[in-house]
Order: C-alpha cells, then structure tokens, then sequence
C-alpha cells in the first residue's frame, strides 16, 4: 500500500511542479508559437495563458498526463479502502483519471481567464499613453514602440502582447492583421477594435488620436458599469446569508426573554 501511495504522489508533485513553476514565456508571431500534435484549442488556451505551446506545450501535456495517472491511483486507493467490489475499482480508477486530467487544465483555463481580464482591465491606460505620443507629434509605429517600453515594468502581461504586434509589423503585416491576430492570440478584443478603428481612420481620414481617447474613454466606462453591476449583484447575495446568520440571533433575543416571562407565570400558577 506505501508503495501504491508513492504512485499517486510523486506524479502529483511533478504535475504540480510542471505547471504552477512555469513563468510566462515571452510572446512572438503566430509563426513561432505552432506546435505539431497538439490539438488547436489546447494550443490556443496555452497562448492566452501568456505561454508559449512550442516550448512548454509538452509539458503541460505531461502534467496532464501525470495528474490523470495520479488520480486513476487515487481511485484506485479510494476503491479498495471503500468496497473491494471490481467493478466499483474501475469505475473510480476512471472517475480518478478524469478529475486528475481536469485539474491542470482548470488552473491554465483560470489563468488564461485572468491574464485576458488583465490586459482588459489595463488597455484603456495603454491607450491613453498613445494618444499622448501621437498628440506629440509621433508616429504610429514611433508611439507603439514608446508605450511598449513604457509600460515594460508596470504592465507586463500587456507588453508582451504590444512586443508580438510589433513583431508581426516588423515581418510585414499590416496593422489591422497584426490586431486581429494578437487579439485571437491572447483574447482580448480591444486588439481587434483598435485594428478596425484604425482602418477607420485612414479610410474616412478621422483623427486618430481623438479616437483613441474616445475609445479609452468608453472602456473605462464599460468597466464602471461593470463595477456597479457586480456591486448591485453582491448587494442582493450578501442577503442570504445575513438573514441566515442574523435571523435566529434576533428571534432568540426576542423569543427568548417572552419564553422566559412565561415559563416564570406559570411556575407562579402551578405553586397557587
């Protein structure tokens, strides 16, 4: 049995140590990211993960491979500790698999959620920042290369994305499919909006700079709407549990002293 609780432990040390000891790789073209074998979803769930699938793809898939085997062996202990039924033994060897491959893909699917939530959150600063270089007078290419560095230390997950869209401008792509493919990438549509809005402004020749501000402007309200719908939500589900933990404290403060009032009239009555 030691050895058996070995099997399920050392493989979930490593799963473990494969996935959360991975720091973010540093973003390139779509060119430099393709991994053969992999399926394409799992490839695109790594990338908005901030990682690379041509060098730490494989070890995501052992880290998967190694938490389904321990929890196939976790099943298994389960099982026999429970029943030594062999049908139940399979049954939670397969439900032990499943759980155990889920786990990492949980975390990379949590974390590919949050890094798009981040460079959400932090897009309408960039913008600003490049409004005000092109307001000074620069270029676009000019200002992108200026807020990248800018923003280097402050927003990094943010700056490897504007690091592959100057990639991809330097191999030739123009700036609404360089847009369009760093928001596939990293999914986050503010990309793809900025590349449309862009094409705009040279099609109808509208400031570009003005829009800029405009949409940065329109984020941030988004986000305040946002903030103030999740408030309004947390407002009613903070409800349930305040009646459920204040509701019996005040019954008991007001039921009580009247139960004791007239537990003491009818002591007085029985003794008469």
């Amino acid at each position: 049995m030691n050895l058996v609780i070995l099997l399920a432990v050392i493989p979930a040390v490593a799963a473990i140590l494969l996935v959360v000891n991975r720091r973010v790789s540093p973003v390139e073209g779509p060119s430099r990211q393709g991994i053969s074998g992999l399926p394409d979803a799992f490839v695109r769930l790594i990338r908005r993960a901030g990682f690379r699938p041509d060098l730490v793809g494989w070890r995501f898939s052992l880290a998967i491979v190694l938490a389904g085997f321990s929890g196939g062996v976790v099943g298994f202990i389960g099982s026999r500790v429970l029943a030594e039924r062999p049908q139940f033994i399979l049954i939670a060897m397969g439900l032990g698999v499943l759980v155990g491959a889920w786990i990492p893909l949980a975390w990379l699917r949590e974390r590919a959620r949050q890094r798009t939530r981040t460079l959400d959150l932090d897009f309408a600063y960039m913008l600003e920042l490049l409004q005000l270089s092109l307001l000074g007078g620069q270029g676009l290419t000019a200002a992108w290369t200026i807020v990248t560095e800018a923003v280097e230390e402050g927003l990094p997950e943010l700056a490897s994305e504007m690091r592959a869209v100057r990639f991809e401008i330097t191999i030739g792509r123009g700036w609404g499919e360089a847009f369009e493919a760093t928001a596939e990438r990293s999914g986050c549509g503010n990309f793809a909006f900025l590349g449309r809005l862009l094409e705009q402004s040279e099609r109808f020749g509208t400031d570009l700079a003005q829009a800029i501000g405009a949409h940065a402007d329109s984020i941030r309200h988004e986000e305040l709407q946002a903030i103030e719908e999740r408030a309004h939500r947390e407002s009613v589900r903070i409800l349930f549990p305040m009646v459920l933990l204040l509701l019996p404290a005040t019954l008991l403060l007001m039921i009580g002293p009247l139960t004791l009032m007239l537990l003491e009239a009818l002591a007085g009555v029985d003794s008469n």
